[in-house]
């Protein structure tokens, strides 16, 4: 069967609700978490150079109520069609790059899973809007830009 996620930038993060990131994306349910992250990665057109995990909470940073569902370097044999419908009061979340906390929530859209489609390869990008992230913004080195004075 196939499912169709949405990988977003949780509402919080949001300035502007317009300008929130959201992908749709239809993955075959037995897509593992590892693979998911590398997904992740190829849509953002993000550098896969930092740690991440997936975790269950009621929001981003409710920590006493997280439960880690992958952390790097621990395998795991989660795989999505495991995880939803998710359980109730709880939130799928993924987290990249430890340092700069890159979060993303991770939701089954409405649609029900299906029968693949022959001939399509999974898993397919199906819409973006938004304005994409970027990992690395390019930052103008003149000093008068500087948070700092240059001696």
């Amino acid at each position: 069967m196939i499912i169709t996620i949405k990988i977003s930038i949780p509402y919080e993060y949001c300035h502007e609700s317009d300008d929130c990131y959201e992908a749709i994306v239809e993955v075959n349910e037995n897509y593992k978490l590892k693979k998911l992250h590398l997904l992740i990665q190829e849509v953002l057109d993000f550098d896969d150079d930092h740690l991440f995990g997936f975790y269950l909470a009621a929001s981003a940073h409710s920590h006493t109520t997280k439960q880690v569902l992958y952390s790097y370097g621990k395998p795991t044999n989660i795989k999505i069609g495991d995880l939803f419908p998710l359980p109730k009061g709880r939130k799928l979340f993924y987290l990249f790059d430890y340092g700069d906390e890159w979060i993303f929530q991770i939701s089954n859209s409405r649609k029900k899973p299906f029968l693949a489609e022959k001939g399509v390869k999974y898993p397919q990008l199906m819409s973006e809007k938004g304005e994409k992230p970027v990992q690395y913004p390019d930052y103008n080195e003149d000093e008068d830009d500087m948070p700092f004075k240059i001696l």
